[in-house]
């Protein structure tokens, strides 16, 4: 089964990934304090706005397309050239919003007005950002593993090596910048790798309107994930630093970066195998349905094992990922804890929609479970303070789901569970 040897590989590169996050998080931790951590995850966020619809929308759609035994190597072409006009055409539509729209954006970070340099190598590093995400995206395409796995070993050393240089001689701002160049480089070694593999024949690049089209599906459902899931959490975490400050807000995200370490395992691990995999399988609904199970129930009992240790462990982690400060953090991890458990069940849910080009009820979802979570951020934290949104998120997690079993509900047949 080629579960196992693309996990493995995977597997590798998901490690380095992990320690790249774990040593830069300790290290704004140390130096910049809950404060600094709390601005870091608007930063990130602040980039995540910008890869989003490129890197979930336009590279997920060429993957599930390239994928597809059914295509022919001519029409793969034209989904790879589709992709780059694609590309083309969000990165100048963010420019011009991220221009017009500035001074909210970067607005913790000093304006673009005062920070001028901090704007403009902002806009110099992403698109290289977005150039390295795009050429991984070709060797998942292909079931590359190995040489997917390897650019992102070499991503995280470099990104480690940016921060271990800069951190205690440049003030936080000047860090942020140095660890977006960092996450950019690893394009050097993409493109070593491309021109040494050569898998992609340049040459038969080829405009096809039909390709065109069909990528802008997953375009639109990208877009839908941007607006109600990226936008939401960075206008909510600015909502948090005016309304409780930023070092509440500090532990607040520390919590959430913890989160959102496992979940990038989660996802390394099982994502950049369970999607291609899904892709091939989409004209047969049986063996799909029997793929998605046998990886459900494997899922299950890993991740509520993982979710126990982070919890019992909650003190330790906090501690020794942060600083000894970071322990007040403790009380946002049970809320959280309970709600990623559905995360996860709702994103293996989501893929099988995605694969399958279901625009409208991908953006129902995300439509729905972004207002919801929204007025119960609101709610919630009117009467428990910054401790409501991570209620909302436990309760937003359980709709979610909910939500997803009932988009699903053609496919899942309980009598094919394999017990």
């Amino acid at each position: 089964m080629k579960f196992i040897p693309a996990s493995l590989w995977s597997l590798v590169a998901v490690t380095f990934r992990a320690f790249g996050s774990l040593i830069s998080q300790k290290l704004f931790a140390v130096y910049f304090g809950a404060s600094g951590v709390g601005l870091w995850a608007h930063f990130q966020n602040l980039i995540s706005m910008v890869t989003h619809v490129p890197n979930d929308g336009i590279n997920r759609g060429l993957i599930r397309f390239w994928a597809n035994k059914e295509e022919s190597v001519v029409d793969k072409h034209k989904f790879v050239l589709a992709a780059i006009l694609w590309h083309l055409l969000t990165l100048g539509l963010f420019m011009g919003v991220f221009f017009f729209h500035s001074d909210y954006l970067f607005n913790e970070f000093g304006g673009k007005k005062n920070n001028s340099w901090f704007y403009t190598l902002f806009w110099v590093a992403m698109p290289i950002l977005l150039i390295k995400l795009f050429f991984q995206s070709l060797f998942l395409a292909d079931q590359r593993m190995r040489v997917y796995s390897l650019v992102d070993v070499f991503t995280s050393v470099l990104l480690v090596l940016f921060l271990w240089l800069v951190v205690d001689k440049w003030p936080l701002e000047k860090v942020f910048i140095a660890f977006l160049f960092g996450q950019s480089g690893g394009v050097i070694f993409c493109i070593y790798f491309l021109f040494q593999y050569r898998h992609i024949d340049w040459k038969k690049l080829k405009w096809s309107l039909k390709s065109f089209k069909a990528l802008g599906h997953y375009l639109l459902m990208a877009a839908s994930g941007l607006f109600f899931g990226k936008f939401v959490s960075f206008w909510l975490r600015d909502f948090s630093i005016e309304a409780f400050g930023l070092v509440q807000t500090g532990y607040w995200q520390a919590v959430v970066k913890i989160s959102d370490l496992y979940k990038m395992l989660f996802v390394a691990t099982v994502g950049t195998v369970v999607y291609p995999q899904l892709s091939g399988l989409i004209h047969d609904l049986n063996k799909l349905r029997a793929y998605l199970w046998e990886v459900i129930l494997k899922i299950i009992p890993l991740t509520l094992t993982g979710l126990l240790l982070v919890y019992f462990g909650r003190g330790f982690l906090l501690e020794y990922l942060f600083t000894t400060e970071f322990r007040e953090a403790g009380k946002f991890i049970p809320w959280q804890l309970a709600g990623d458990f559905f995360h996860f069940l709702v994103y293996l849910l989501m893929y099988v929609i995605s694969v399958q080009g279901r625009a409208k009820s991908y953006i129902f979802i995300q439509g729905l479970g972004s207002a919801l979570y929204l007025s119960l951020a609101f709610f919630l934290s009117s009467k428990y303070g910054i401790m409501g949104f991570p209620r909302a998120e436990f309760f937003i997690g359980v709709i979610s789901f909910l939500l997803c079993i009932w988009f699903n509900r053609n496919w899942i047949k309980w009598k094919a569970i394999p017990w």
